[in-house]
C-alpha cells in the first residue's frame, strides 16, 4: 500500500498549502519535509532551527549543516541524505508539483519515486473545530467590510449619467477596492485582488472592475480574505443595486436567491455534487434564465456553483458535474450566479459546514440585502 511509504514535500507555505496544514506555520525558505506515518520530520538550515522547533508540528528539526558537515553536497543528494536519516525505506511519495529536477536526481541516487495528486490534502478536507473558529474570524471581518460598502454606496449621491458621487468625488470601483483591502489589512487579515464589478462588468464574474460606480446597476462584490496569523481564509459574494431595480434585475435576483436557498436545504453529508449542480441550472431553465457556456459572450450559470476552502481559496470538494460525494466536516461555498451582458451578473455567495444531518451556514450574520436607496 502506497500508504505507507513516506511523504517528501519539498517547497515553502506560501507555494503549498499542504506544507502549511503539516507544519502549523509560515516558512518563506523552501525546504524539506518527510511525513512518515504519524511522525513529522523537517529539513531546514540553521537560520530556521530554533523557530521551526518552537513553532512547527515537527517531530524532528534536522539542520542541513550537521547532514554535510565538511562536504560539499548538492541540493538532491542533502534530501537524499535526510531521507536516510528518518527512514531505511527507498520509495517515497512525492505530489504532483513536487520539484522535477529534484525528483530525477533522487532517482538517480536510488529512490523509488510515486507522484500522487493528494499527498495530504484529504487530512485537510475534514476542518476541526479550531479551523471553524478561524474562519468565522475572518468572517467577522468580512462583515465589517460590507458593512462598509453598503454605507458608502448608501451616502453617495446620483450624479450625472447615473454615475455615484462620494464626498463629493465619483466613486469607482478602485476607491471601494482600496478602502475594503485597508480595512482588511487593519483587522488582521490580507485581501487581493477584490472583486468589485459594476454593470457589464458584473456579468464576468471573475472581472475585477474598474471605473465608476452607477445607480440603478448590480455591483459585484468577491471578498476573499485570509487571516495574517492562522492563514485561514473566508469567501463571501453579495451583489448591490443602489437605486432602484427594474423588474428585470429583481426577478433576477429573486432566482439566484431562491437557488442558494435551496441548495442548501439539500446540503448534507453524502449528497453528490453534481446532484447539486444539477437541481441548480434545472430550477434555473424552469425560470427562463437559459446558460451556453461556449458562446462567444457566456452567459447564465457557466461555473461551478461552489468549492471548498481552508488555507486556500479554492480546493476540493468542487461542488460541479462531478461525483465527488460532500463529507462531514467539509467547508464549501454555495454560490449561484446569473450573468447576462444586457443586464448584468448577480451572485451571492456564503459559507457553509457540511454536517450529516445538514449544514450549518456560518456566514449567516451577513446580511444579503442588496438594494440600496
Amino acid at each position: 500500500m502506497s500508504n505507507n511509504f513516506p511523504k517528501l514535500f519539498f517547497s515553502n507555505t506560501r507555494v503549498d498549502k499542504n506544507l502549511k496544514y503539516l507544519l502549523g506555520c509560515n516558512i518563506e525558505d523552501d525546504i524539506a519535509v518527510l511525513k512518515q506515518a504519524n511522525r513529522l520530520s523537517i529539513l531546514a538550515s540553521a537560520l530556521e532551527i530554533n523557530r521551526l522547533k518552537n513553532e512547527s508540528k515537527a517531530d524532528e528539526v534536522v539542520a542541513m549543516e550537521s547532514l554535510k558537515g565538511d562536504r560539499k553536497l548538492r541540493r538532491s543528494e542533502l534530501v537524499a541524505a535526510f531521507i536516510g536519516h528518518v527512514t531505511k525505506k527507498k520509495t517515497i511519495i512525492v505530489h504532483e508539483n513536487f520539484p522535477f529536477g529534484l525528483a530525477s536526481n533522487l532517482q538517480v541516487l536510488g529512490f523509488g519515486i510515486k507522484v500522487e495528486h493528494d499527498t495530504i490534502l484529504a487530512e485537510c478536507l475534514i476542518k476541526s473545530a479550531h479551523e471553524l473558529s478561524c474562519i468565522k474570524k475572518v468572517l467577522a471581518v468580512v462583515g465589517g467590510c460590507f458593512e462598509r460598502v453598503r454605507e458608502t454606496l448608501r451616502r453617495s449621491k446620483i450624479g450625472e449619467n447615473g454615475i455615484l458621487k462620494f464626498q463629493g468625488v465619483e466613486l469607482t470601483s478602485e476607491f471601494i477596492r482600496a478602502d475594503i483591502e485597508n480595512f482588511c489589512y487593519a483587522n488582521g487579515c490580507l485581501a487581493e485582488n477584490t472583486i468589485l464589478a459594476c454593470g457589464r462588468q458584473s456579468a464576468s464574474p471573475h472581472c475585477q472592475g474598474w471605473g465608476p460606480i452607477c445607480a440603478n446597476q448590480f455591483i459585484v462584490m468577491d471578498l476573499f480574505p485570509f487571516d495574517r496569523a492562522s492563514g485561514y481564509y473566508a469567501d463571501i459574494t453579495r451583489t448591490f443595486l443602489r437605486g432602484t431595480p427594474t423588474d428585470a434585475q429583481a426577478d433576477m435576483y429573486e432566482a439566484v436567491k431562491v437557488a442558494q436557498e435551496a441548495a442548501h436545504k439539500q446540503l448534507k453529508a453524502g449528497i453528490h455534487c453534481e446532484k447539486l449542480m444539477g437541481d441548480t441550472l434545472k430550477f434555473f431553465t424552469s425560470k427562463n434564465y437559459g446558460t451556453d457556456e461556449t458562446a462567444p459572450v457566456p452567459y447564465g450559470m457557466f461555473h461551478s456553483l461552489g468549492h471548498g476552502f481552508g488555507l486556500s481559496v479554492h480546493e476540493e470538494p468542487y461542488i460541479s458535474n462531478c461525483a465527488t460525494t460532500l463529507r462531514a466536516g467539509n467547508v464549501v461555498t454555495l454560490e449561484p450566479g446569473l450573468y447576462y451582458p444586457e443586464i448584468g451578473g448577480v451572485r451571492i455567495e456564503d459559507d457553509f459546514a457540511v454536517t450529516d444531518r445538514g449544514s450549518i451556514k456560518l456566514s449567516a450574520p451577513i446580511p444579503q440585502d442588496w438594494v440600496i436607496n
